[in-house]
């Protein structure tokens, strides 16, 4: 779970990319979250390297803003 502007997100598994989705949190310690809601059970996610798909898609982003 990341935080993108005043959201919270997960990349979820959509076809062969991940796309961000906004999730609603409840409890939390150290190591775990509950999502509340904006996940389905037998949804993938990405749980490892979400900090570096996001850096990555604004890079996309802004390479794709500057060719127009």
């Amino acid at each position: 779970v990341i935080a993108d502007d005043e959201h919270d997100v997960v990349f979820v598994r959509d076809g062969n990319e991940f796309a961000a989705r906004e999730v609603v949190l409840g409890r939390s310690n150290d190591t775990h979250v509950e999502v509340l809601s904006g996940l389905s059970t037998g949804d993938m996610y990405l749980s490892k390297g979400a900090f570096t798909l996001k850096a990555e898609m604004g890079k996309t982003a802004l390479s794709d803003d500057h060719s127009q």
